[in-house]
């Protein structure tokens, strides 16, 4: 990551030790946001605010996070994971996420594109933001879904947050 600047308003909170169990929680309201991480976004984000909210709970097992939601003008995400048996070999990672209808051509710029499959980026950069065919958007999330529980996502994930 580049560079993250803007106007932070934080409140939060943390219960537990610093060596083990936590559970913690956030919300954030940025003013005047420039965030530049030329390995998830093809270009420097900016936005006149952004809001996140979002807990963490970890039992020295799992990391789960029951929720977390990111808005901008154009854009809200509700997304809900977790991260289970860390340090297994049967460790894995669920996750789900949704956003109500917005207009692709606004929010193109928020699409992580370097961390999705090509074959679900080029088809979102290419994209119109026109409305299509029933058939069409049932075959757009079934790629998508099948992208985001890629085997290789994880990697993806580790060499995005470098």
């Amino acid at each position: 990551m580049k560079r993250v600047a803007g106007i932070l308003d934080l409140s939060g909170w943390y219960r537990g030790d610093f060596s083990g169990a936590f559970k913690t929680g956030a919300k954030m309201r940025l003013e005047d946001v420039h965030f530049d991480h030329p390995r998830v976004f093809h270009t420097l984000l900016t936005s006149p605010w952004v809001e996140i909210e979002g807990e963490v709970d970890f039992d020295r097992k799992d990391l789960k996070v029951p929720q977390i939601s990111v808005t901008l003008p154009e854009l809200r995400v509700k997304a809900q994971g977790k991260i289970y048996d860390i340090g297994r070999p049967s460790a894995g990672m669920e996750a789900e996420a949704a956003t109500g209808p917005f207009d692709l051509r606004d929010a193109k710029r928020l699409i992580p594109y370097r961390i999705i499959t090509p074959e679900v980026s080029d088809a979102l950069f290419r994209a119109d933001g026109k409305e299509r065919s029933r058939s069409s958007r049932s075959n757009f999330r079934e790629r998508w879904r099948r992208s985001i529980t890629a085997t290789h996502w994880p990697t993806l994930m580790s060499s995005a947050l470098r």
